[in-house]
């Protein structure tokens, strides 16, 4: 790019940095989770249909209809909950309390056992209340409804992102791997190429597998969702941490299992040269019964998916070594 009435060296722009980019991306992403959806807009709807049977006219509510019939895609979730508000605030004593146990049921659902039964332990009023303490208990629970609702689609666009994340991921190591399968036929590299990267693969996949298992431990229901989607966030180096241990855990597997040091029926075993000179041909004197190959496969992806499996084991051997030491020495 030039300037005119300049000299004509061209102006190098700088790309953002990776960080401002992302950062832009998160504003983008929270400012579309802050409008409505569509099953937001519909119950909107629904809300602005009571509005109209109660013949009232308020200028706070009147705007809000007045943007959803023009058409504005600028309607928030604190829209929505100010006409619900002003709905409540409306109510007759007998709709005060039958609307009252449907939205003490609604809380109980998206909150969770744990958070509602805080609730009724915090002197929730009883049936037999003033009309105006059920009708502040009423506000005060669409005003915890709604703000779970207004974060909802910002903890599943996350969700979302990682588990699309993954995907790719893994698809992008099935085609390397198959990649690697055709040059090792093709240059007619040594098997045990291909099946030491097929123990890293399985070891790989069973991480992913492990990361997805996570989040979806992560219950959004218990506690405050600021904290569930902080949460949430922070559970992005599981995206990368858990695969990485899962090749790393696959590979000592297969040493375990070569060097003797996991044997019985359900693990793979190997059958090693008598004398070797170098690592070189021990790893091409490596071989498996036919059943080996796929009990070698399953226990790599048990290694990435049960992180704890191969630490355990290697605790385990190190305890046993130090307890026959104390007991030599003795």
């Amino acid at each position: 790019m030039y300037m005119s009435g300049t000299t004509n060296q061209p102006i190098v722009i700088d790309p953002l940095p990776p960080d401002v980019n992302h950062v832009r991306r998160l504003r983008r992403g929270l400012r579309k989770a802050l409008y409505l959806p569509g099953f937001g807009l519909a119950y909107l709807d629904h809300l602005i249909g009571q509005y109209k049977q109660s013949g009232k006219s308020l200028s706070i509510a009147d705007e809000i209809v007045h943007r959803r019939q023009s058409g504005s895609e600028n309607i928030s979730w604190g829209d929505l909950y100010s006409l619900e508000r002003i709905l409540v605030a409306s109510l007759t004593e007998e709709e005060v309390k039958r609307s009252l146990w449907a939205t003490r049921f609604r809380l109980k659902q998206i909150a969770g056992d744990d958070a509602f039964h805080a609730y009724e332990e915090s002197s929730a009023p009883a049936a037999d209340a003033s009309v105006e303490q059920l009708r502040a208990d009423l506000q005060r629970i669409l005003e915890l409804l709604h703000w779970y609702y207004s974060l909802l689609p910002l903890r599943n666009a996350l969700r979302i992102d990682y588990i699309v994340n993954c995907i790719f991921w893994i698809i992008g190591y099935t085609v390397t791997l198959g990649l690697l399968f055709a040059a090792s036929q093709y240059w007619h590299w040594d098997p045990s190429v291909g099946l030491f990267a097929s123990v890293i693969y399985f070891g790989i996949v069973g991480g992913y597998v492990s990361s997805l298992r996570r989040l979806q431990d992560l219950q959004f229901g218990k506690g405050d969702p600021i904290v569930g989607i902080y949460g949430l966030k922070s559970a992005s180096y599981f995206m990368w941490l858990s695969p990485m241990l899962g090749a790393i855990f696959a590979a000592i597997l297969v040493l375990s299992f070569a060097g003797g040091v996991l044997k019985g029926s359900i693990f793979p075993e190997f059958q090693t040269p008598e004398s070797v000179h170098n690592l070189s041909e021990f790893v091409k004197g490596l071989s498996l019964k036919p059943n080996g190959y796929a009990l070698l496969l399953l226990w790599s992806f048990v290694a990435g998916f049960a992180e704890r499996f191969v630490p355990d084991n290697l605790d385990k051997m190190i305890a046993g070594q130090k307890h026959d030491e104390s007991r030599d020495g003795q």
